[in-house]
């Protein structure tokens, strides 16, 4: 990867920091200072963060990068954001790969029943004010082997495809697609309906600590899951949700 080629294909002013090896992308950007747009992509990340405190493993044919916000964001569209970036990053996956990926509310990107790509959106506050936003994505992109521990459910672009890519493409293309998203506005895209797995099938949510059936009929407008259960609809703003569909859940 190279920090120029990536800058060169960006269509709005950012910088990219590229860095051989760090802890995380998204910690770098919280704590230092980046402009809205800036990248953040590392070589090797050594404790990629997942959702919930799970670790993420990146490594030389994976991509580890991260994308600076305007912290002015008003703290009730924050919710949206990981949704409208799922939406970049799976946008660009299906263009690049031609594989129909989708979106595993609230961050996975998944195909073919395994995840593809995990999403970290994380906001820094101070004195209660939010100085800092920034999402990151850990993709899977020519990686060939994975650990026994992960083999099972994850997979890549390559093994998928049969093809290697290119890694530099695949970022500037995501930073131009979310650039353009939240240059607008953050409201979900209606895109987003057509791409998230869940809508339209049976889940397994887990809200307010208690095990939930039914079927997710969307999202609202701050991105909270809608699920249509027998004692009626509900809500799930975080937590665990599996999906019921010809893969099984997952």
């Amino acid at each position: 990867m190279k920090a120029e080629i990536i800058e060169k294909g960006l269509n709005y002013n950012g910088k990219v920091v590229l860095l051989d090896e760090t802890p995380s992308t998204n910690t770098y950007v919280l704590s230092n200072k980046t402009d809205a747009g800036d990248i953040v992509v590392a070589v090797t990340q050594t404790k990629g963060k997942g959702r919930a405190g799970k670790q993420w493993v990146s490594n030389t044919n994976s991509i580890a990068m991260s994308i600076s916000l305007d912290p002015k964001i008003p703290p009730s569209k924050l919710p949206a954001v990981p949704l409208i970036f799922g939406v970049a990053v799976c946008s660009v996956i299906r263009e690049i790969s031609q594989i129909d990926a989708m979106i595993k509310w609230p961050n996975d990107i998944v195909y073919n029943g395994k995840k593809l790509c995990g999403i970290l959106c994380e906001a820094k506050t101070e004195d209660g004010n939010v100085v800092s936003v920034v999402c990151g994505a850990g993709i899977n992109v020519n990686d060939t082997e994975f650990s026994k521990e992960i083999e099972s459910i994850a997979t890549s672009l390559k093994k998928e495809t049969g093809k290697t890519f290119d890694r530099n493409e695949i970022i500037y293309k995501i930073a131009n697609a979310f650039n353009s998203l939240v240059s607008i506005g953050y409201t979900i895209p209606d895109s987003f309906s057509e791409l998230c797995v869940n809508i339209g099938r049976d889940v397994v949510a887990i809200a307010n600590s208690k095990k939930v059936n039914g079927r997710c009929k969307g999202v609202d407008e701050n991105g909270a899951l809608i699920i249509t259960t027998d004692g009626g609809e509900i809500t799930v703003n975080s937590g665990e949700v599996s999906v019921r569909g010809f893969y099984g859940y997952y």
